[in-house]
């Protein structure tokens, strides 16, 4: 029976080419439009939740007023994530990112100039699941004058992904510094909210002390914003009562201060999973997407898909009415 449904149809193709043509291209069309809107969404929602503990991590952001105003910032002052893993049970651990910019460097009397490139504690290889090709994610930041690179960094450099315990020599005061690979990883996934090519330790980054952060005291400041936080918190925490224990600690360690400089400081927390497409901050690591968007276009979605259905129902029903 379903072969004679078939050739049936079959039948009415051949005797109709010109309308069967129309209701076919419109309905293909609209499923098209539909898959790839549908690809669209489902690429912008999957950024960063290929970590490991990505449903773990979160980002502290910085609401800080001033006579009255208040602005939102990404990044953090440095003192913040040490200080919240030290004095609350429920963060397992954390991380600070430093945007660095482009490194400049030499390297067999070449010259190369790096773009996004950071410097981060130790516990950053740890703490994010970037798959390293080469070296011990739990000690490749441990040292200073040590860095990771990415592979596709450590080909344009070195012409091979064996490049650890190779080095670099980066100017810095009038003299030139060796810098040494401890690790080498798989390329950052596209669907990040940040992406990187070379990260330095962050005791490197210290002694290079550029601007603000030639400071003595830059990794230790309650109050500047210089880095990107990122805290992972234990498996049975609770969101809302840690962020009320973060306020807890931010007061009672960092209040005093604060009161003087006539600010005040909060710092809820932002899940990994929402940096992509809910984040509107000051200072941001990266340009990044819009959650409306992702609404927008589930909407057109499903308009398209409704049109296209309609007409080719109504088509297919007038042709009926017409035999």
């Amino acid at each position: 029976m379903f072969k004679n449904y078939l050739l049936i149809a079959w039948r009415n193709l051949r005797r109709h080419k010109g309308l069967s043509f129309i209701n076919i291209s419109g309905l293909a069309i609209g499923i098209s439009c539909c898959i790839l809107i549908f690809l669209y969404i489902n690429d912008e929602l999957s950024y960063d939740k290929y970590h490991k503990n990505s449903d773990r991590i979160y980002r502290p952001i910085a609401y800080s007023t001033i006579g009255g105003e208040t602005r939102v910032f990404a990044r953090m002052p440095s003192a913040i994530a040490p200080g919240l893993e030290e004095a609350i049970p429920e963060i397992e651990a954390s991380a600070r990112l430093f945007q660095f910019g482009v490194l400049r460097f030499m390297h067999e009397d070449k010259n190369f100039e790096i773009p996004e490139t950071y410097a981060a504690d130790p516990s950053f290889f740890t703490l994010f699941s970037y798959e390293f090709i080469a070296g011990d994610p739990q000690t490749a930041l441990q040292n200073p004058q040590t860095l990771v690179l990415t592979e596709d960094t450590a080909l344009q450099i070195f012409g091979s992904v064996d490049a650890v315990g190779k080095s670099i020599s980066v100017p810095f005061r009038g003299r030139n510094q060796e810098l040494h690979v401890t690790g080498v990883v798989k390329n950052v996934p596209r669907n990040s909210h940040f992406r990187f090519n070379l990260v330095l330790s962050i005791n490197t980054f210290r002694q290079r002390g550029d601007n603000q952060q030639a400071r003595p005291d830059f990794l230790n400041d309650p109050i500047y914003f210089n880095n990107f936080s990122y805290l992972l918190l234990s498996e049975s925490a609770d969101v809302a009562e840690v962020e009320e224990k973060i306020a807890a600690v931010v007061e009672e360690k960092w209040g005093e201060i604060y009161k003087k400089e006539g600010i005040t400081r909060r710092y809820p927390l932002q899940a990994l999973t929402d940096i992509h497409l809910k984040s509107n901050f000051e200072s941001e690591i990266a340009q990044q997407g819009n959650i409306q968007y992702v609404y927008i276009f589930s909407v057109v979605a499903v308009m398209v898909l409704f049109i296209a259905c309609f007409n080719f129902i109504n088509l297919s029903t007038a042709r009926s009415v017409k035999r």
